[in-house]
């Protein structure tokens, strides 16, 4: 009962679907109680998954900042959809010039970028609710009070335990490495040559969301090691930083034919042995992961010299075999990474958590590229007016597809049209094979929402029933939001 307890005291993610229960819980369940108008729900709901999906670790005093030009921008954001709505042309105008701006914003760094994303998300949660809502200022109210309520959640979680959001962060780097070595490992399949595109197309998007995972911790670190350069718990995030910061450079730094490798070496036993062992790396970073959460200690797998020991023999009847073979020379440099890779691993295992050198270390290698005052902010700006910017280009995109969505409503007098801008928020973007992929997502997660969704709402017709859906529905989004864009898309939020 003692480990079970410690386990859930300990697992971030548990207490962060304890939080979204008691927020979402709140928001629908007081308004009945109470006796309001049950429409209330709405905008309340969505101001917690609005705060949510925006929310930002910080220091204390960092997160009471945040919260502030948070709660600011979604004001702006709601009131001026409210006050534009009834005039199409300037709100066209507006919705152009917004979009633009609020996408934009995201050069000047991650908090800036996620609390744009934020108002823009509200202005569309706004246009939905306008049929609702005659007085004006009552929905961009309720938006804030539902916005409110789940940052008091995170303050008086932060409050008892002000490390914990730096831990799961940090255990989702090391997730996040795990899958990368695990579609690292997929590429020593000796039948590699009938899916290599897709492998590499799988490679590719878990290195692009494992450097994601890597800058958000970054932006995390910087912004406690500021004012916080002694707190032990931080100095040794900062420590575990590094090494998946080296695990992913050494991790990434091949240069190998993988489409070729088992028409150069028929008949071996080589692919099989560098698959293994960086299978093995990605099972180390997921137990790393999970002694992060849970505040264990890590052991490193005794199997692993084996495993080195048996590949360097084969590595060496392979040289004997093809000694003419450039590919030889790659294999050799790759396994030094992977040696390399096993000691960081080793390390956490033997070593003290907090070396003596990370302070150094915070000075050295964790570069602050944050911006600290006008100049910096207005010369990353207007060196980011050019198409060469990919954010630039991002932003005219999501302009036109946010705009013309609002053409097409406007056009065909749509009623739920508005579920097209929120759609195109969510799907589009900065690549184009990430918007691919979560476009094909989406699809799938639509159609099943459609075909549960509908009979639970026949099968529950009470508005009892239908506030637990909604519960239910949004813890179960926040699940799967990270990882499994398809299901979390089945349970998102809807109005009902």
């Amino acid at each position: 009962m003692f480990s079970s307890f410690r386990h859930v005291f300990y697992n971030s993610n548990i207490l962060y679907y304890i939080r979204i229960l008691i927020a979402l819980s709140g928001t629908t369940l007081l308004p009945w109680i109470l006796g309001e108008q049950l429409k209330i729900t709405i905008p309340l709901t969505l101001g917690v998954v609005a705060a949510a999906l925006t929310d930002l670790d910080d220091r204390f005093i960092g997160k009471l900042r945040n919260i502030a030009i948070t709660l600011l921008s979604f004001l702006i954001a709601s009131v001026t959809v409210e006050l534009l709505f009834p005039y199409p042309w300037l709100f066209f105008i507006g919705l152009a010039l917004s979009t633009f701006s609020f996408t934009f914003l995201g050069v000047l760094g991650l908090p800036y970028g996620t609390i744009a994303f934020g108002a823009l998300l509200v202005a569309i949660y706004t246009m939905l609710g306008t049929a609702i809502f005659t007085i004006w200022y009552q929905q961009p109210i309720l938006l804030l009070i539902g916005t409110i309520w789940y940052y008091l959640l995170t303050l008086i979680s932060h409050i008892f335990l002000p490390i914990q959001p730096l831990h799961n962060k940090l255990a989702q780097c090391y997730q996040q490495l795990s899958i990368y070595l695990a579609n690292k490992a997929n590429l020593f399949t000796p039948e590699i040559e009938e899916n290599y595109q897709q492998s590499i197309f799988d490679l590719a998007m878990a290195n692009s969301k494992l450097v994601n995972t890597m800058n958000q911790m970054k932006v995390t670190l910087l912004s406690r090691l500021k004012n916080n350069k002694n707190q032990s718990g931080t100095s040794n995030s900062l420590h575990y930083y590094f090494i998946v910061q080296d695990i992913h450079e050494r991790a990434s730094s091949s240069h190998i034919k993988y489409q070729n490798l088992n028409q150069d070496f028929p008949h071996s036993d080589i692919l099989f042995r560098f698959q293994k062992l960086l299978s093995m790396q990605a099972e180390a970073c997921q137990l790393v992961a999970h002694s992060i959460l849970s505040h264990t200690r890590y052991q490193h797998n005794a199997k692993f010299k084996y495993a080195f020991a048996n590949l360097e023999n084969s590595l060496q009847h392979l040289t004997q075999q093809y000694s003419n073979n450039k590919q030889i020379n790659a294999l050799y440099n790759l396994l030094v990474n992977l040696k390399e890779i096993d000691t960081q691993l080793n390390s956490i295992a033997v070593e003290q958590i907090e070396t003596p050198h990370s302070q150094s270390l915070t000075e050295t290698q964790l570069s602050d590229n944050s911006l600290s005052n006008i100049s910096d902010f207005w010369l990353t700006l207007t060196s980011n007016l050019t198409l060469n910017s990919t954010l630039f280009r991002h932003a005219i995109r999501m302009s036109v597809v946010l705009c013309t969505g609002y053409i097409i409503v406007q056009c065909f007098n749509l009623p739920q049209g508005y579920w097209i801008l929120l759609t195109s928020l969510f799907v589009c973007q900065p690549n184009y094979i990430a918007t691919k992929n979560c476009l094909i997502l989406r699809i799938i997660g639509t159609i099943a929402a459609i075909l549960i969704g509908l009979p639970l709402l026949y099968f529950v017709p009470s508005i009892e029933g239908q506030l637990l859906l909604i519960i239910i529905s949004g813890v179960f989004f926040f699940t799967f939001r990270n990882g499994q864009y398809a299901q979390a898309t089945l349970w998102a939020p809807r109005k009902t």
